[in-house]
């Protein structure tokens, strides 16, 4: 007599919600004072709740 095996359960998780993203302008690393930024910026995304309307 052949047994099956038991069974898998499959439980779906739900789903993470979606993070608001912001595009942002960023420095790719340490800047002089008084130097041109040239290729040191890029934009990327960014958490919306990590942008305030006060950074310049």
């Amino acid at each position: 007599m052949v047994v099956a095996p038991p069974a898998q359960v499959v439980v779906n998780a739900p789903a993470q919600p979606a993070v608001a993203l912001q595009d942002v302008l960023v420095l790719s690393g340490d800047v002089a004072m008084g130097s041109q930024l040239g290729n040191n910026i890029s934009w990327e995304e960014w958490p919306a709740d990590g942008v305030n309307a006060n950074f310049i």
